[in-house]
Protein backbone atom coordinates (compact mmCIF):
# COMPACT_ATOMS: atom_id res chain seq x y z
CA UNK A 1 0.00 0.00 0.00
CA UNK A 2 2.57 2.73 0.94
CA UNK A 3 4.93 1.76 -2.30
CA UNK A 4 1.93 1.97 -4.54
CA UNK A 5 0.92 4.97 -2.84
CA UNK A 6 4.61 6.59 -3.20
CA UNK A 7 4.11 5.60 -7.17
CA UNK A 8 0.87 7.11 -7.51
CA UNK A 9 2.78 10.44 -5.86
CA UNK A 10 5.11 10.41 -8.57
CA UNK A 11 2.94 10.10 -11.23
CA UNK A 12 0.34 13.09 -9.87
CA UNK A 13 3.75 14.85 -9.91
CA UNK A 14 4.18 14.24 -13.68
CA UNK A 15 6.87 11.51 -13.02
CA UNK A 16 6.83 9.07 -16.18
CA UNK A 17 6.52 5.71 -14.99
CA UNK A 18 7.15 2.78 -16.55
CA UNK A 19 4.29 1.39 -16.26
CA UNK A 20 2.23 2.99 -14.44
CA UNK A 21 0.21 1.36 -11.27
CA UNK A 22 -3.02 1.81 -12.82
CA UNK A 23 -1.56 0.43 -16.08
CA UNK A 24 -0.60 -2.41 -14.36
CA UNK A 25 -3.11 -3.06 -12.01
CA UNK A 26 -5.39 -3.37 -14.63
CA UNK A 27 -3.26 -6.34 -16.44
CA UNK A 28 -4.10 -8.37 -13.80
CA UNK A 29 -7.13 -9.13 -14.72
CA UNK A 30 -7.60 -10.92 -17.76
CA UNK A 31 -11.66 -10.33 -18.44
CA UNK A 32 -10.55 -6.57 -19.28
CA UNK A 33 -7.82 -7.50 -21.56
CA UNK A 34 -9.77 -9.93 -23.70
CA UNK A 35 -12.68 -7.15 -23.72
CA UNK A 36 -9.72 -5.13 -24.70
CA UNK A 37 -8.70 -7.21 -27.79
CA UNK A 38 -12.18 -7.65 -28.98
CA UNK A 39 -13.28 -4.16 -28.59
CA UNK A 40 -10.55 -3.24 -31.27
CA UNK A 41 -11.17 -6.52 -33.24
CA UNK A 42 -8.39 -8.27 -32.28
CA UNK A 43 -8.76 -12.15 -33.03
CA UNK A 44 -9.46 -14.19 -30.11
CA UNK A 45 -10.04 -17.58 -28.82
CA UNK A 46 -13.68 -18.71 -28.37
CA UNK A 47 -14.21 -17.53 -24.43
CA UNK A 48 -16.75 -18.66 -21.67
CA UNK A 49 -16.00 -16.95 -18.42
CA UNK A 50 -18.16 -18.80 -15.86
CA UNK A 51 -18.64 -20.39 -12.39
CA UNK A 52 -21.58 -22.92 -13.91
CA UNK A 53 -20.56 -26.15 -14.56
CA UNK A 54 -23.44 -26.90 -16.75
CA UNK A 55 -22.26 -23.81 -19.03
CA UNK A 56 -18.91 -25.38 -18.83
CA UNK A 57 -20.06 -29.03 -20.10
CA UNK A 58 -21.63 -27.46 -22.82
CA UNK A 59 -18.79 -25.45 -23.96
CA UNK A 60 -15.96 -28.39 -23.30
CA UNK A 61 -18.37 -30.23 -26.10
CA UNK A 62 -18.62 -27.55 -28.83
CA UNK A 63 -15.14 -27.44 -28.48
CA UNK A 64 -12.19 -29.54 -30.01
CA UNK A 65 -9.94 -29.09 -27.47
CA UNK A 66 -10.77 -26.50 -24.30
CA UNK A 67 -8.37 -24.76 -22.35
CA UNK A 68 -8.63 -23.02 -18.61
CA UNK A 69 -6.73 -20.16 -16.79
CA UNK A 70 -8.02 -17.91 -13.80
CA UNK A 71 -9.56 -14.52 -13.92
CA UNK A 72 -5.88 -12.97 -12.87
CA UNK A 73 -2.42 -13.41 -13.57
CA UNK A 74 -0.36 -15.61 -12.18
CA UNK A 75 -1.14 -19.49 -12.55
CA UNK A 76 -0.34 -21.17 -15.68
CA UNK A 77 -2.98 -22.63 -18.64
CA UNK A 78 -4.03 -25.70 -18.10
CA UNK A 79 -6.37 -28.66 -20.12
CA UNK A 80 -10.03 -28.79 -19.14
CA UNK A 81 -9.75 -32.81 -19.70
CA UNK A 82 -11.23 -35.41 -18.12
CA UNK A 83 -9.40 -35.50 -14.81
CA UNK A 84 -9.98 -31.54 -14.50
CA UNK A 85 -13.98 -32.01 -15.47
CA UNK A 86 -14.30 -33.94 -12.23
CA UNK A 87 -13.60 -31.33 -9.84
CA UNK A 88 -15.04 -28.98 -12.22
CA UNK A 89 -18.06 -28.29 -9.89
CA UNK A 90 -15.71 -26.40 -7.50
CA UNK A 91 -16.36 -23.34 -10.07
CA UNK A 92 -19.16 -22.39 -8.33
CA UNK A 93 -17.06 -20.49 -5.80
CA UNK A 94 -15.77 -18.50 -8.24
CA UNK A 95 -15.68 -17.99 -11.99
CA UNK A 96 -12.66 -18.76 -14.34
CA UNK A 97 -11.95 -18.33 -17.97
CA UNK A 98 -12.60 -21.56 -20.34
CA UNK A 99 -11.47 -21.05 -24.16
CA UNK A 100 -10.85 -22.59 -27.18
CA UNK A 101 -7.44 -24.16 -27.17
CA UNK A 102 -5.13 -22.40 -29.99
CA UNK A 103 -2.55 -25.05 -31.50
CA UNK A 104 0.44 -23.05 -33.34
CA UNK A 105 3.36 -21.02 -32.31
CA UNK A 106 3.84 -19.07 -29.50
CA UNK A 107 4.83 -15.77 -30.09
CA UNK A 108 5.58 -12.51 -27.83
CA UNK A 109 5.64 -9.35 -29.19
CA UNK A 110 7.03 -6.49 -27.15
CA UNK A 111 6.35 -2.50 -27.40
CA UNK A 112 7.64 0.35 -26.39
CA UNK A 113 5.85 3.06 -26.50
CA UNK A 114 4.23 2.58 -30.41
CA UNK A 115 7.28 1.23 -31.40
CA UNK A 116 7.31 -3.18 -31.63
CA UNK A 117 10.76 -3.49 -30.73
CA UNK A 118 10.96 -7.64 -30.80
CA UNK A 119 8.43 -10.27 -32.35
CA UNK A 120 9.63 -14.07 -32.04
CA UNK A 121 8.58 -17.51 -32.05
CA UNK A 122 9.47 -19.64 -28.58
CA UNK A 123 11.13 -22.50 -29.56
CA UNK A 124 11.88 -25.86 -27.65
CA UNK A 125 11.91 -29.02 -28.29
CA UNK A 126 8.40 -29.89 -27.37
CA UNK A 127 5.75 -27.81 -27.93
CA UNK A 128 3.89 -27.42 -24.17
CA UNK A 129 0.86 -25.77 -23.50
CA UNK A 130 1.97 -23.09 -21.72
CA UNK A 131 5.60 -22.46 -22.66
CA UNK A 132 6.24 -20.53 -19.11
CA UNK A 133 6.10 -24.46 -18.30
CA UNK A 134 8.38 -25.63 -20.12
CA UNK A 135 11.44 -26.87 -18.80
CA UNK A 136 13.81 -25.90 -21.66
CA UNK A 137 12.14 -22.09 -21.65
CA UNK A 138 12.38 -22.27 -17.79
CA UNK A 139 16.40 -22.73 -17.68
CA UNK A 140 16.90 -20.50 -20.22
CA UNK A 141 17.47 -22.51 -22.92
CA UNK A 142 15.04 -22.31 -25.50
CA UNK A 143 15.54 -20.62 -29.23
CA UNK A 144 14.12 -17.56 -30.88
CA UNK A 145 12.91 -17.18 -34.18
CA UNK A 146 12.25 -13.66 -35.19
CA UNK A 147 8.34 -12.97 -37.15
CA UNK A 148 7.86 -9.94 -39.30
CA UNK A 149 4.34 -9.08 -38.12
CA UNK A 150 1.66 -7.81 -40.73
CA UNK A 151 1.00 -4.27 -40.45
CA UNK A 152 -2.58 -4.42 -39.44
CA UNK A 153 -1.20 -6.72 -36.68
CA UNK A 154 1.19 -4.15 -35.24
CA UNK A 155 -1.65 -1.87 -35.37
CA UNK A 156 -3.53 -4.36 -33.28
CA UNK A 157 -1.20 -4.37 -30.86
CA UNK A 158 -0.23 -0.62 -30.82
CA UNK A 159 -4.04 0.03 -30.29
CA UNK A 160 -4.39 -2.64 -27.07
CA UNK A 161 -1.08 -1.44 -25.51
CA UNK A 162 -2.24 2.37 -25.67
CA UNK A 163 -5.82 1.44 -24.71
CA UNK A 164 -4.06 0.27 -21.57
CA UNK A 165 -2.49 2.90 -20.54
CA UNK A 166 0.99 0.98 -21.00
CA UNK A 167 4.26 2.29 -22.47
CA UNK A 168 5.90 -1.20 -21.90
CA UNK A 169 4.17 -4.32 -23.03
CA UNK A 170 4.45 -8.04 -23.80
CA UNK A 171 2.04 -9.31 -25.84
CA UNK A 172 1.50 -13.06 -26.08
CA UNK A 173 0.10 -14.53 -29.50
CA UNK A 174 -0.38 -18.06 -31.73
CA UNK A 175 0.62 -17.87 -35.12
CA UNK A 176 -1.97 -20.85 -36.50
CA UNK A 177 -0.79 -22.94 -39.43
CA UNK A 178 -2.94 -20.71 -41.51
CA UNK A 179 -0.50 -17.77 -40.75
CA UNK A 180 -3.22 -15.90 -38.42
CA UNK A 181 -2.54 -14.06 -35.40
CA UNK A 182 -4.65 -15.13 -32.29
CA UNK A 183 -4.43 -12.68 -29.38
CA UNK A 184 -3.81 -14.58 -26.14
CA UNK A 185 -2.82 -11.84 -23.43
CA UNK A 186 -1.49 -8.65 -22.69
CA UNK A 187 1.55 -8.46 -19.75
CA UNK A 188 2.50 -5.34 -18.25
CA UNK A 189 5.95 -6.09 -16.82
CA UNK A 190 6.73 -9.02 -19.66
CA UNK A 191 9.92 -11.38 -19.04
CA UNK A 192 12.39 -10.61 -21.98
CA UNK A 193 16.26 -10.19 -21.13
CA UNK A 194 16.74 -13.31 -22.61
CA UNK A 195 15.62 -12.95 -26.09
CA UNK A 196 17.68 -9.15 -25.90
CA UNK A 197 20.66 -11.32 -24.95
CA UNK A 198 20.36 -13.47 -27.95
CA UNK A 199 18.81 -11.70 -30.70
CA UNK A 200 20.27 -8.41 -29.98
CA UNK A 201 16.78 -7.20 -29.96
CA UNK A 202 16.94 -3.90 -28.61
CA UNK A 203 14.64 -3.65 -25.61
CA UNK A 204 16.16 -2.23 -22.67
Amino acid sequence: SFYMAWLLSLQAQGTRLVNGPHGASLMQYKPFQLETFRRIGAAIPRTLISNDPDEVWRFQKSMPATVFKPLMGGALTERLDANAMESIDSIRASPVIFQEQIDGDDVRVMLVGSDVVSSVAIRTPEQHLDFRADPVYSRGDAAYEPVVLPSSIVELCQRAAQTCGLLFAGIDLKRTASGGFVFLELNSSPIYLDVELKLSHPIS
